[in-house]
């Protein structure tokens, strides 16, 4: 199976997952939404960016093609789906990957680790 299919579909199972759970635009979410949609979207791999590496700057080969690909099966579904990963999930990390100063990167460590899994919510 291509990667890209293989990442489609793992998009597509997740989105379900969570439209079964809160409707097209989580209508039928309550407190803790945005956490819960992340934690899925992380244990269908689809948070883990070569620039969530602290050693790396900016996206990695990949990365913008697997992002675009998550967004547009997101947003074919749900634009609140497709919303959250791109701040939450993407833009954070992103920022943090190519703005952060040194002693921010050496942070990164701990923090992006934790942003590609959705313990921490930047």
């Amino acid at each position: 199976m291509s990667d890209t299919l293989e990442l489609s579909q793992r998009a597509i199972t997740a989105t379900e997952t969570i439209l079964q759970k809160y409707g097209v635009d989580g209508e039928k979410a309550g407190a803790g939404f945005i956490a819960e949609v992340l934690e899925t979207l992380a244990a269908n791999e689809l948070l883990t960016f070569g620039f969530s590496d602290p050693l790396q700057t900016g996206p990695q080969p990949g990365d913008m093609e697997k992002a675009c690909t998550v967004i547009r099966l997101l947003a074919e579904r749900s634009g609140t789906l497709a919303t959250i990963y791109m701040v939450a999930g993407l833009l954070g990390p992103l920022c943090l990957s190519y703005a952060g100063t040194v002693a921010q990167k050496r942070l990164c460590c701990r923090v992006l680790p934790q942003a590609s899994c959705s313990s921490l919510l930047l």
